[in-house]
């Protein structure tokens, strides 16, 4: 690991005090960061990295880092306490352990891996060999047709749950899971994110809305999405669904939807660049060290230079959900995304170059 000089010496943060808009409760913190690189050695192994880090996981004890290799069918394996490659795992599209077109998966202390697919639940060891399969049959679970989500399902880190969002092709989406150790379907609707509807843009027969995504995280459900702050979380032992919504004082909280919501489909370039100049939430991810998430929202400036990052800001949420810091990174040189936590520390892989490499963000909030 080798310290990236330049981008600490002239960009570090403390506070964010001389904002006057920062509200008295956020300016009670002081805020600072370090950054570092990890360089991956690749050994004689080459990294297929054309499509980024696709379905990226840690293993339980943080130490090994999972991606699919969507070129090659294959799962690599990073060593992250000695910054290596350590191993490829085969996967097959068909056959008896097809994975399909989408799939989920969960990693077990041994290395071995569950991997829930459209028709399968695949036990495969280190070296992706098939240890078990189970057929999941929807008819089981007596879900009506418009509300099957094992295509799109996840599993969670834990497995003990199957869960996702119903299918696109029901207008009034859920959310939905199954307890594994009962087998009972579960769905709750997200009424107060009715309002991205109103943001939809149609082209003719084909319509664009934003991305719902459901996570897994500290023994909860988390429903979010990228058209604004606002979060979903549901504890599946009790059924306690709420919804979280916060005031962030550096960008706006939503989508004011100030675009044009039809047109043909010529159009659509010029449509979604006006959108594309409204805010943008990336995914919220969660330390678990520091018991806080954390997540980046973005816009785009007018006449934005191609290349040139957008304004950016990085948002701090307490572990129930509150928003208690927010940071600018404008300023940074680098788009923040893409990003997962490790040990405390912020993980994002450089784009920059061919290399598996790694900008390493240390958070401190004080």
């Amino acid at each position: 690991m080798t310290k990236y000089l330049p981008l600490f010496i002239i960009l570090s943060i403390v506070g964010c005090a001389g904002k006057s808009q920062k509200s008295a409760q956020l300016k009670e913190f002081a805020f600072s960061f370090s950054i570092d690189t990890v360089s991956i050695d690749p050994g004689e192994h080459l990294f297929f990295l054309g499509h980024g880090l696709p379905k990226a996981k840690l293993s339980p004890d943080e130490r090994y880092l999972y991606y699919f290799d969507d070129y090659n069918t294959t799962f690599d394996k990073v060593d992250l306490v000695e910054n290596k490659y350590a191993g490829t795992i085969p996967l097959n599209k068909e056959g008896p352990k097809g994975i399909g077109s989408t799939f989920d998966y969960a990693i077990n202390p041994d290395g071995t891996f569950l991997v829930l697919t459209g028709k399968s639940l695949l036990h495969l060891g280190e070296k992706g060999d098939l240890l078990t399969s189970a057929p999941i049959v929807d008819s089981l679970f007596e879900i009506d047709r418009e509300k099957h989500f094992f295509r799109y399902a996840n599993i969670s880190s834990d497995q003990r749950y199957f869960f996702g969002i119903t299918s696109a092709n029901n207008q009034e989406r859920y959310l939905a899971w199954i307890d594994r150790k009962d087998s009972i379907y579960h769905e709750v609707r997200a009424d107060s994110m009715a309002y991205t509807e109103s943001l939809r843009i149609n082209f003719g027969g084909l319509s664009i809305s934003g991305i719902k995504e459901v996570k897994y995280f500290n023994n909860k459900f988390l429903l979010f999405h990228d058209e604004g702050i606002d979060i979903y979380s549901l504890d599946p032992t009790d059924g306690n669904w709420e919804f979280h919504d916060n005031n962030p004082k550096l960008i706006e909280k939503r989508k004011s939807g100030n675009y044009s919501k039809s047109g043909e489909i010529e159009d659509a370039a010029k449509i979604l660049a006006q959108k594309n100049l409204e805010v943008n939430y990336q995914p919220l991810v969660y330390d678990v060290k520091n018991n806080r998430y954390y997540r980046v929202a973005s816009k785009k400036r007018e006449n934005q230079a191609r290349g040139t990052v957008s304004d950016q800001f990085l948002l701090i949420f307490s572990e129930d959900f509150k928003l208690i810091h927010e940071v600018d990174f404008s300023d940074f040189p680098i788009a923040l995304g893409r990003y997962f936590i490790r040990e405390g520390k912020f993980w994002m892989r450089n784009n920059d170059t061919e290399e598996l490499e790694f900008f390493v963000f240390d958070f401190e909030l004080k």
